[in-house]
């Protein structure tokens, strides 16, 4: 029963964590879009066709460092899922691993996310200006996400040491 205990704390710290970095990642990208007035379209802009409607090239630019930084809930959920899925056969010993592996997937999922919501707010406000910089901040945001993916990986490493 103790070993279920302490294999559901891991999986909750590293849920919601790395959802609490995502989440706030998410907030401070789309509030720094938000704030930033909307360019004057020429008919000349290429379209894309959506769902929706037409979407500009410019606002699914907007959108990629959103998605990226939404990635982050996405690793503590495979970790939840790793943690149920070797629920079964647990010894004291290797379920007292579990809470610390959830630990070391959550805060780095929560880190990234505070690191790609204060660089996104800058780079969404740069991007208005100049769209040529899309390329240079997508890249950083992927060294983020690298972060959180580092973390998950010791995560695994954790859980599948004997």
């Amino acid at each position: 029963m103790t070993e279920t205990i302490l294999a559901c704390v891991g999986s909750m710290l590293a849920m919601s964590l790395t959802a609490a970095g995502s989440s706030y990642a998410v907030y401070k990208i789309a509030s720094a879009q938000a704030q930033e007035e909307p360019r004057i379209k020429d008919s000349s802009e290429e379209h894309l066709l959506g769902a929706g409607g037409r979407m500009t090239t410019n606002s699914s630019r907007q959108l990629m460092p959103i998605v990226i930084s939404s990635v982050l809930a996405i690793y503590g959920l495979i970790m939840a899922i790793i943690f149920a899925s070797s629920i079964g056969n647990l010894s004291m010993e290797r379920a007292s691993i579990f809470p610390f592996a959830g630990a070391v997937v959550g805060f780095s999922g929560l880190f990234a996310g505070i690191g790609m919501g204060h660089y996104g707010a800058h780079a969404a406000k740069a991007l208005a200006v100049n769209p040529a910089y899309f390329g240079r901040s997508l890249i950083v945001m992927v060294y983020f996400e690298a972060l959180a993916l580092y973390g998950m990986i010791v995560g695994i490493i954790l859980v599948q040491s004997k």
